[in-house]
């Protein structure tokens, strides 16, 4: 900060907000000054006691709880107290993420959402830049200490995938089962409530289901049908990403040709992760089994993982691809290097059969001994 000449960070997105003050949801700024204590802005008064009283946190002291319109007066009122009405204040904002006090709706670029700040309107005469890669560089290399929560979260999701393979290979089990069996699996061992997307049937879905967005079902496990997920296990705040196909019975030839091409697909790509070497080259390696075995993909690469899945860098693409202005296809100018972490996404279906997914990945650590996998789940076609 100093060395850009910022007064203070203005950052939002949570996992932004939880690497430099501790405080870890439904926060919705914070502002970091380059000597002073910083003040995290966060919506719900409900949080109150957890936040500002050390149940939750002890580090940072200044936490509030306001309405809309008192966090923006406040906010512009804090930044004069700090000396900034006419400084230069840092914007960091995190990968495909748009904060709030921004004008428009319709925003996709970080250029865009830097523009479309209101704060900007209420201190005319300070400067606003984008700051985003001094959080961006500094949490895509993992500590030790980080690494290590990341190691406990990959015991959780073997735990969870356990769950998953109990649960659907008992009599009777339903899909609901399924899912809160392996909320279970972690919450009972220390892990942190996260994502869990499954689906299952003779033709799944094509991106699965849940995270209270589409109910799983009471409809009993059938032989026959085929189950795939990706979910996060999460200790700590510290995310696994992982995903899996499992299937009831033997599965048919189709299913068995796709999850062949997910393998390859898996292994050419994390072949590639080494110090080094260009994200563009790596999301190339993901991408060209699966072209050329003709398959279509519904997300095909890498996305950078820690406190927050699809982190800096992340390369995502998609058939047909996404919108030429969306950030998840195109590669950023990084090269890979020692401490990043990746989740990998090889979700792809054959378009002359039917579009019926098949789900593979894990989480990747880049290490000068070559790419290590971090969890002990098996990348095969689970048969149950």
């Amino acid at each position: 900060m100093a060395g850009k000449g910022l007064g203070c960070l203005l950052i939002f997105g949570d996992e932004f907000v939880q690497y430099v003050t501790h405080v870890p949801t439904n926060t919705i700024c914070a502002i970091f000054p380059l000597s002073e204590e910083p003040v995290v802005y966060y919506g719900m008064r409900a949080f109150d006691w957890y936040w500002q009283y050390g149940v939750g946190q002890n580090w940072t002291r200044d936490c509030r709880s306001m309405t809309y319109e008192h966090q923006m007066r406040d906010l512009v009122q804090t930044m004069k107290n700090l000396g900034l009405e006419r400084g230069k204040i840092g914007v960091a904002i995190p990968m495909l993420r748009r904060p709030m006090w921004t004008r428009s709706l319709n925003i996709q670029r970080r250029s865009q959402i830097l523009e479309n700040l209101q704060v900007k309107e209420a201190l005319p005469e300070a400067s606003f830049v984008d700051a985003t890669d001094i959080l961006d560089e500094m949490m895509m290399i993992k500590s030790a200490e980080e690494i290590g929560f990341l190691e406990k979260a990959a015991e959780l999701a073997y735990l969870m995938f356990e769950a998953m393979k109990e649960t659907a290979a008992t009599p009777g089990s339903k899909e609901c089962d399924l899912y809160a069996n392996m909320i279970k699996a972690s919450i009972s061992n220390g892990g942190d409530l996260d994502m869990i997307m499954l689906d299952s049937g003779s033709s799944p879905m094509m991106h699965a289901k849940g995270t209270g967005q589409f109910c799983c079902t009471t409809r009993r496990l059938e032989r026959g049908d085929i189950i795939i997920t990706e979910y996060h296990a999460t200790y700590g705040g510290y995310k696994i990403a992982k995903e899996h196909s499992l299937s009831l019975g033997e599965p048919l030839k189709q299913y068995k040709d796709i999850f062949e091409v997910c393998k390859e697909c898996h292994r050419k790509g994390v072949e590639a992760m080494t110090p080094g070497t260009p994200v563009s080259e790596v999301a190339k390696a993901f991408r060209t089994p699966a072209d050329e075995a003709g398959m279509a993909y519904v997300e095909l690469g890498f996305c950078g993982h820690g406190l927050e899945s699809a982190s800096f860098p992340t390369v995502i693409a998609t058939t047909p691809y996404l919108e030429e202005s969306s950030l998840m296809p195109r590669a950023p100018r990084v090269e890979l290097k020692l401490g990043m972490v990746f989740g990998t996404n090889v979700d792809i279906y054959n378009p002359k059969w039917r579009e019926s997914v098949l789900m593979l990945g894990d989480t990747i650590l880049v290490t000068e001994n070559g790419p290590r996998k971090l969890t002990n789940i098996p990348l095969e076609f689970t048969i149950v």
